[in-house]
C-alpha cells in the first residue's frame, strides 16, 4: 500500500456518511479492500459506541474487525473481541457542576447517555432528536437528567439556538475550560469532554496499542471535533464540506461526504490506484 498505512480513522457524521447517514456500496467496497490487506478501520466519532452499530453493520466491520473511538475518544473499543480497551468519564464533581451550571440558563437543553441510551431534559428538543437520528436511537426526556445518571458520563452535549450559542460558550470557557474540553461540533452543539481526552489522543493511544508508527496513519475528518485527529496523522485528509479552518490542517481534501469522498481518497492516495 502506498505509504505503508497500517490506520485508517475516519470521522462519521459529515465524513463517512453521506446527508443521509449512508455510505454507499463504492466507498464500502474500496474500505473492505483496504481492510483484506491488512489496514486497520477505525470510526472515531462523537457518537456514542451503540451509536454506530448502523455504520459497523453496513462495513461488516463485525467480521473483519476493526476499532471505534467513540464520544470523541473517550472510549477505545476493539470490535472483533467486543472489548473495551480504555474509557475515561467525566469527575463527579464536574458531572455536578455542568449540570447546575447549565440549569441557570433557560435558553439551554442538557443530554448525555446511560445505558445503551440518549438522554434529554424538557419535552422536546430539536437538536437532541438530530443527535438521536445520527445514532439510530430514540431520545428519552426526563424531568431531571441527575436522577438518571447511574453510570459513568462520557460526556454532555449541551444544546441552544445557533445565534446565542456562541454567547453561552464563552460563558462555559470562563467557567469551566481549565477543567474540561469544549468542543463546539455543530453551531447548536457544545459538547463537555474530560480534560485532554480528543480523537487525536485517542488515535495516537490505539497506534502504539497496535504497533502503528504515526506516519502509517491516515484520518479523515470535516469538523473541530476531528482538528486534533489530522494533527497527529500522518496522512490527513479535510472534506470538501469542511469548514477553510479544518481545510488548512489537512495535507489533502477529499471530496465531499456526498461525493464518495473517503473513498475515492483512499482508492487514490492509500491503495494506489487510478480513480
Amino acid at each position: 500500500m502506498k505509504n505503508d498505512i497500517k490506520i485508517i480513522a475516519m470521522d462519521l457524521d459529515g465524513t463517512l456518511t453521506d446527508s443521509n447517514k449512508n455510505i454507499s456500496k463504492y466507498t464500502r467496497n474500496i474500505i473492505k479492500r483496504a481492510a483484506e490487506r491488512g489496514t486497520n478501520i477505525v470510526l472515531a466519532t462523537g457518537r456514542p459506541l451503540f451509536g454506530c452499530e448502523n455504520v459497523i453493520s453496513m462495513l461488516g466491520l463485525q467480521d473483519m474487525g476493526g476499532y471505534v473511538l467513540s464520544y470523541n475518544g473517550v472510549q477505545i473499543y476493539d470490535i472483533l473481541k467486543r472489548k473495551i480497551l480504555v474509557e475515561t468519564a467525566l469527575s463527579q464533581e464536574l458531572v455536578d457542576e455542568v449540570y447546575s451550571f447549565t440549569k441557570k440558563y433557560k435558553e439551554l437543553n442538557i443530554c448525555t447517555y446511560q445505558c445503551g441510551k440518549i438522554y434529554a431534559e424538557k419535552e422536546y428538543d430539536k437538536y437532541i432528536e438530530l443527535e438521536g437520528v445520527g445514532c439510530a436511537s430514540s431520545v428519552h426526556y426526563v424531568k431531571c437528567l441527575k436522577d438518571i445518571i447511574t453510570e459513568a458520563v462520557p460526556k454532555y452535549v449541551i444544546t441552544a439556538e445557533p445565534k446565542i450559542m456562541k454567547k453561552y460558550k464563552t460563558a462555559f470557557d470562563r467557567e469551566f475550560s481549565e477543567r474540561v474540553d469544549l468542543v463546539q461540533t455543530e453551531e447548536f452543539y457544545l459538547e463537555v469532554l474530560p480534560k485532554g481526552i480528543n480523537k487525536g489522543t485517542a488515535l495516537e493511544y490505539l497506534a502504539n496499542y497496535l504497533g502503528v508508527k504515526k506516519d502509517q496513519v491516515a484520518a479523515f475528518g470535516d469538523a473541530e471535533n476531528d482538528l486534533e485527529m489530522l494533527r497527529y496523522a500522518g496522512m490527513s485528509f479535510a472534506m470538501e464540506n469542511a469548514s477553510e479552518e479544518i481545510k488548512k490542517e489537512a495535507m489533502y481534501i477529499a471530496e465531499s461526504n456526498d461525493n464518495d469522498g473517503v473513498g475515492k481518497a483512499i482508492k487514490k492516495y492509500i491503495l494506489d490506484e487510478c480513480l
